[in-house]
């Protein structure tokens, strides 16, 4: 566990990184440089970023995110995989994410 902007482990220790439903709590520009350093030159990162996460009841966006401009943080990454996907959830109250799953090789 830690602060996904500055996680305490050294350069290119992982083959693969796995962050799913984290990402939208942080600026992108903040947390996706660090999860690249730590994947190896040629290992896979998967994340999901949320395009928008709407209140349901109250029809109010409480996220939103220009999801091509983050994946500009990715410019020096091969983009294996980008699938858009509608999820609602009800816990801690009914809400619904529209978000990509993204998968990049470094």
């Amino acid at each position: 566990m830690g602060d996904i902007r500055k996680l305490k482990y050294k350069n290119s220790s992982f083959d693969a990184v796995y962050c799913v439903n984290t990402l939208f709590y942080l600026a992108p520009e903040a947390s996706i440089p660090e999860l690249l350093r730590l994947v190896k030159e040629g290992g896979v990162l998967f994340i999901t970023l949320d395009e928008k996460i709407i209140n349901i009841d109250e029809g109010k966006i409480i996220h939103s995110l220009n999801v091509e401009d983050a994946l500009k943080l990715f410019k020096s990454c091969k983009i294996l995989g980008k699938t858009y996907v509608e999820r609602i959830d009800k816990i801690p109250f009914k809400h619904k994410h529209f978000f990509y799953e993204i998968t990049v090789q470094k």
